[in-house]
């Protein structure tokens, strides 16, 4: 994808093979930087934050903040969102108290989600070790985006570092961060490697293991055990660390362990704050950001040890796809479709990033008789369902729009078209160009009447066709699959 990769992955990556190589990462040079600038990587211009976030944001302005001690000349300021984990943060906090010497001046702000545990006398007995900040507002159900975006309301760093709490890092973990950031002038996130980080697959015997020694014991240890990896290492591995490689790397920036510039997570947006509930804002930032341009990079210097403690997973894998349809609604676009559809049903196999490619690829291949096909469809899709005229949203309309909307005004004019390609993207105007497959689209109940499925979905179909007719019985319309097949 990069025609310079291999010169480019020497700066960005951590490390190959079972494990990470520490020391090597230390982010971008000069020259790499300006390669990155000189290709447009530049951070583009967000619109202001959302009117949706108004109600939020009083929340957090009414909430009590206690600053501890005023910050100077800070680098860093590390947002730790936290509930009832008195007992895991205080280790956490005491790993960063003990910060190798030369480390950037840094902040802490931990960020409270209503704790009924003394997590806010907990903070004050630090206040003399480091420089620490504390947010609070009232228990009113899981509000990780709300917490998290009050905690670097609070942050005065350059650099904000999220980090779940009990997460316990080395004693390079500062430095590190900073360093990628310094390093590269172009917007970057940077994603901590974060060591037993497996909730579907814990490595059981880790909460003794870390009873009976530093983190950085551990790592030294253990850091070749299967299940005590980052559960993303098989991806990684899988780009060399390169994650400009993916179409899809954003669904990896999970902020258990994670950075940015202070200045571009605002122009962002920062978090939705509308996200209630466990799972999906940090997937919808890092949506946000990839399409900002910001470089993915991986640090293994920059790594973490998440602590074990109790969840329920089975609970939040359901208030997981609760959500899983948000992204969809705030980002309507094919890869959004195919995400919100796939976490919603669980369906992972094959990944999102598989799926997306085979979407572009296919895309390339299929011959180009779009036109013919549709209109083919659309004759046998009226004579099946004895409709006349009828209202009719064509799906796969990929490069040829314009040779198709000059040929059907002949039939009629109320088809709507769908693609996924370049294009389409260019053309959607929500009217009657949709940027789309056809998974889900945003067409109201009953304002079509005809569904005609492009010989160029045929490749998709296998594993989308259900979804694809599931929409079209949403919206009361009959469907032509790219076979030619009507489904009334």
């Amino acid at each position: 994808m990069y025609g310079d990769a291999p010169q480019l992955r020497d700066a960005v990556t951590s490390g190959r093979g079972a494990r990470p190589r520490r020391g090597q990462q230390r982010g971008c040079s000069a020259a790499i930087a300006m390669r990155l600038e000189s290709r447009g990587r530049n951070l583009k211009p967000c619109p202001a934050t959302s009117s949706r976030y108004s109600r939020t944001t009083r929340l957090v302005r009414q909430a009590k903040e206690i600053p501890l001690i005023k910050s100077s000349a800070v680098a860093v300021s590390i947002v730790v969102p936290t509930y009832n984990r008195a007992a895991l943060l205080r280790r956490q906090l005491m790993c960063l108290v003990d910060q190798q010497a030369g480390s950037p001046n840094f902040q802490v702000v931990v960020a409270d989600d209503g704790s009924s545990d003394g997590t806010g006398e907990l903070v004050k007995t630090f206040s003399d070790r480091l420089d620490i900040a504390y947010h609070f507002h009232e228990d009113d159900g899981f509000r990780a985006a709300l917490t998290r975006n009050a905690g670097a309301r609070l942050a005065s760093g350059e650099v904000l570092v999220f980090l779940d709490a009990g997460a316990l890092v080395g004693p390079g973990f500062v430095q590190a961060h900073a360093t990628v950031h310094a390093e590269l002038a172009a917007p970057a996130v940077v994603l901590g490697y974060t060591y037993g980080f497996r909730p579907w697959d814990p490595f059981v015997e880790l909460e003794g293991i870390l009873a009976r020694s530093s983190p950085a014991e551990v790592v030294e240890r253990y850091g070749d055990h299967p299940q005590f990896q980052d559960m993303r290492l098989p991806l990684f591995e899988s780009v060399e660390f390169d994650l400009r490689e993916l179409f899809t790397p954003w669904t990896q920036y999970w902020t258990v362990n994670m950075s940015v510039r202070r200045e571009d997570f605002w122009r962002v947006g920062g978090f939705d704050e509308s996200y209630v509930g466990w799972g999906g804002e940090d997937v919808e930032l890092g949506f946000r950001l990839h399409r900002a341009g910001f470089t993915p990079i991986v640090s293994s210097d920059a790594w973490a040890i998440e602590s074990p403690h109790f969840r329920d997973q089975q609970a939040n894998d359901v208030s997981n796809r609760r959500n899983a349809w948000r992204l969809w609604r705030s980002h309507p676009e094919p890869v959004s479709e195919m995400y919100s559809s796939a976490l919603s049903q669980g369906r992972w196999n094959p990944s999102l990033e598989v799926e997306y490619r085979r979407l572009v690829a296919g895309d390339k291949s299929t011959a180009d008789d779009a036109v013919d096909a549709l209109l083919s469809h659309y004759i046998r899709g009226c004579k099946a369902a004895q409709l006349s005229a009828p209202r009719t949203l064509a799906l796969g309309v990929t490069g040829r729009s314009a040779a198709l909307r000059a040929r059907v005004g002949a039939v009629t004019d109320e088809w709507l078209l769908a693609g996924y390609d370049e294009e389409a993207r260019r053309v959607a105007d929500g009217v009657r160009n949709l940027y789309a497959i056809g998974i889900r689209t945003p067409l109201d109940v009953g304002s079509v009447d005809l569904v005609i499925a492009s010989p160029r979905l045929a490749h998709l179909w296998p594993r989308w066709g259900d979804d694809i007719a599931a929409e079209s019985r949403r919206l009361g319309a009959v469907l032509v699959t790219p076979e030619g097949t009507v489904l009334q």
